[in-house]
């Protein structure tokens, strides 16, 4: 999605964020810690090291802070009376540092809260369109985190989105061209992710600095990227089982990745994992960035949950079949 490419990007109900908001008395603002993400007590000196290593040093406050604060700046220039002072909570089970969008879930969910606590709804801040510009902001701005538009464009809109990052798009308007999907075609998609994950950034290695560069390898495996995509998207369309077909396309999707970052970047677990995976009958490739990966069972492949969990638990990963959600009420689209 950063560079320019084409993505294919769903929601699912496995896991969530949540944000609530509680009215405080005058214009008070409140931020509550959460007790396992933002810890300020520990039982020893080896809980603390556990800890840190399983979660890194920053919770989920600076998110809710530097949200309420893009908020305020959007809210003023709307005109939006923000005199109410609140107590603010969040909660999360989303799988961290894996590429599952845990973070900017954490601030779609406080940006939707913000907007129900003032009643008012996104697209009085802003064109839909833009509000996960706004997200990325919260995170690029005024975190300075490294990200792209394709989690925030999908937690803002939800279901199953097609979207095309067409830099010459983007540099015009700001935002790129998003289509909402029909999921009555689509595979059941399973989940894999390690039990013990590493900075999801990692992945990306050098690959900015290298396409910055217009190295011609990385700008040709961004336009086959953008390819499978498309193909991806064909095959949703049509009344037939596209489990096989979609199975192939991700599998070249991961190996072109593998090809352009190389083993050392991609890293052991996550190969291991893709070896499991196909070992067992499925087309995979990661949902961001490595740490997880998102499969389509082969055609005659039975899959039985219960077995599979329990071999890819016997090997350090976690497997689940996902449940894509789509929304009731369906946000509009360009």
């Amino acid at each position: 999605d950063g560079y320019g490419g084409k993505v294919l990007s769903a929601t699912i109900a496995n896991f969530y964020a949540t944000v609530t908001l509680y009215p405080e008395d005058g214009s008070r603002i409140i931020l509550e810690p959460h007790d396992q993400f933002d810890p300020t007590a520990f039982d020893s000196l080896e809980v603390l090291q556990q800890k840190t290593e399983r979660h890194g040093y920053y919770g989920g406050l600076r998110l809710l802070r530097a949200t309420c604060k893009r908020f305020a700046d959007l809210a003023s220039k709307a005109g939006v009376n923000i005199g109410r002072g609140f107590r603010m909570r969040y909660d999360t089970t989303i799988p961290v540092q894996v590429g599952l969008s845990g973070s900017s879930a954490i601030i779609v969910a406080a940006l939707r809260a913000l907007c129900s606590f003032y009643q008012i709804e996104l697209s009085d801040l802003d064109v839909l369109q833009r509000i996960p510009n706004h997200v990325l902001s919260v995170e690029k701005d005024e975190l300075e985190i490294s990200a792209g538009l394709q989690d925030r464009v999908i937690q803002v809109y939800e279901g199953l989105m097609y979207m095309d990052f067409n830099l010459a798009q983007l540099q015009e308007f700001g935002y790129g061209k998003y289509m909402r999907l029909s999921c009555s075609n689509l595979p059941q998609l399973y989940l894999a992710w390690v039990r013990t994950p590493e900075f999801s950034g990692k992945v990306h290695s050098n690959l900015r600095a290298r396409f910055e560069a217009r190295e011609p390898a990385v700008m040709e495996a961004m336009r086959k990227f953008a390819t499978f995509t498309d193909e991806a998207r064909q095959l949703l369309s049509k009344d037939s089982d596209v489990a096989e077909e979609l199975a192939t396309l991700m599998d070249q999707n991961f190996e072109l990745r593998r090809q352009l970052l190389g083993d050392s970047v991609v890293g052991k677990e996550n190969l291991e994992m893709v070896s499991l995976a196909r070992s067992l009958g499925f087309g995979c490739k990661f949902t961001g960035s490595g740490g997880a990966i998102v499969c389509v069972a082969r055609p005659g492949i039975v899959v039985d949950e219960g077995s599979i969990t329990a071999i890819f638990n016997d090997n350090g990963y976690h497997f689940t079949a996902v449940t894509v959600h789509y929304p009731s009420t369906l946000t509009g689209c360009t």
